[in-house]
């Protein structure tokens, strides 16, 4: 039996083609917005000039998602396995005038602690979409994470999850 890849953020993230296509689709609408007006016998602006200043908005987050993901392969984890303990959701209010919220889950191996927004795109683990996993205290894992320390909290950002087979001791390596 073979221990199960939940996610990996070098193959698996998503996020930079996300914003292209975002990026794509108000490129779209300002060439679009541009015909229009042209063909009307008015002067390229307003509607088109702000579809086009998103879309390069966006083109530039793709960019650096991009960089940040071929970054996050370069680095090399810290690593810890076992069994997950203390599973925790929380929501926090985000926007008070349209009632969003932050969804946080969190948990922990061996006294690891991770935290994370489960409702972002993002690069990193975020126990959402294609790559959710429902936890459960018990369930046992190994998570390659990448620490950065800031005063006495340190941020914990989840790189690779995988899910272990009874009795797995072998590590991998990303």
């Amino acid at each position: 039996m073979k221990d199960t890849l939940i996610y990996d953020a070098a193959s698996m993230s998503r996020t930079p083609l996300h914003a292209l296509v975002v990026a794509l689709i108000l490129m779209a609408l300002a060439i679009g917005v541009w015909l229009w007006r042209r063909a009307h016998g008015q002067p390229f602006g307003g509607l088109a000039i702000w579809f086009a200043g998103a879309s390069l908005l966006l083109l530039l987050v793709a960019g650096l998602t991009e960089y940040e993901k071929r970054g996050i392969a370069t680095k090399v984890p810290l690593q810890v396995e076992g069994p997950v303990e203390g599973v925790w959701e929380k929501r926090t209010l985000r926007n008070p005038r349209k009632q969003e919220f932050w969804e946080w889950q969190g948990f922990r191996i061996r006294g690891v602690e991770f935290a994370y927004v489960r409702n972002t795109d993002t690069n990193y683990f975020n126990n959402a979409g294609a790559h959710r996993i429902d936890l459960v205290d018990g369930m046992r894992l190994r998570v390659h994470y990448l620490e950065s320390q800031e005063g006495d909290a340190a941020e914990r950002h989840i790189v690779r999850v995988e899910r272990l087979v009874s009795g797995s001791t072998v590590s991998s390596n990303p």
